[in-house]
């Protein structure tokens, strides 16, 4: 979908403020979060740990790292069933929210609550608002895919049908998301679903690392590791519809981007522009 407010997607394991490595106040990922949002420390900022098994505890360490970062007006949202998510409480605080931050966890079991809802309708709403900022790490980066990847273990060969995707959020239109990319090996992963599927742009991030996505195209990377963009515009042919289940599959042509902090990737001209040192 287009949309007018601003997608921060992180591949995971970002910096809280618990190690000493960076500047967490000033240039962290989390810090550019509070930086995006409407009225920057005094945002109203929502932290939504539903993709999580432990919720409670991991909502509370980013209340923690956003505290530490100045924030003044955070809440945490739950939703712990599909009936909050249609809850009127919820949604009236959603509606009020500055800023959403989606936690790490798992994707499909955020799909599993929020998809068809009230709760998504509302957020898709909130997007057409230049100054909403959706944060999303983790989990919460792979659910704003179209295609959303929910499993698939990195290979050293390229199979047909090494990985699952489910319909995500769509937030951003035609992109995939697949997070702690460097680490796990993913590129794989990323090369299957785009031969299948080559309208769509693959995104890799790796850990401490993401996209500033304004006006669903404008791209900036930031954080202290690497992304990966595939695009499969120009691709000429591919075996995938060919071969059997398990086989190793061909690709001809794939255009393959690497990023780093500053970069800007414009999504609709398709083009890279590489910050200075």
């Amino acid at each position: 979908m287009d949309i007018k407010g601003t997608v921060i997607i992180i591949g995971g394991s970002e910096n809280r403020g618990t190690t000493n490595t960076g500047d967490f106040k000033n240039g962290s990922i989390l810090s550019r979060v509070i930086a995006e949002s409407k009225h920057k420390a005094g945002s109203r900022v929502e932290i939504i740990a539903a993709a999580s098994g432990i919720p409670e505890e991991l909502g509370a360490s980013y209340m923690a790292a956003f505290r530490s970062l100045g924030a003044e007006n955070l809440g945490m949202l739950s939703i712990k069933n599909r009936d909050s998510a249609s809850d009127t409480f919820v949604l009236e605080r959603l509606m009020a929210a500055d800023t959403v931050f989606f936690t790490g966890g798992d994707q499909l079991r955020l799909k599993t609550l929020l998809f068809g809802s009230p709760f998504l309708a509302i957020l898709n709403e909130k997007l057409q608002d230049k100054h909403f900022v959706y944060a999303g790490t983790s989990a919460g980066a792979a659910a704003v895919s179209d295609v959303m990847i929910t499993a698939g273990s990195g290979q050293t060969v390229i199979r047909k049908g090494a990985v699952t995707t489910e319909q995500g959020f769509g937030l951003v239109g035609n992109i995939t998301v697949d997070t702690h990319f460097m680490k796990r090996g993913r590129i794989g992963r990323l090369f299957e679903i785009i031969a299948s599927n080559p309208t769509v742009l693959g995104i890799g991030l790796a850990e401490d690392t993401g996209f500033v996505i304004t006006g669903g195209t404008h791209m900036e990377c930031i954080g202290e590791g690497t992304a990966i963009i595939v695009d499969g515009h120009s691709m000429r042919a591919t075996n995938v519809a060919n071969i059997e289940t398990g086989s190793p599959i061909s690709i001809d042509n794939l255009r393959v981007h690497v990023l780093r902090k500053r970069d800007i990737y414009y999504a609709h001209t398709r083009t890279l522009l590489i910050a200075e040192s």
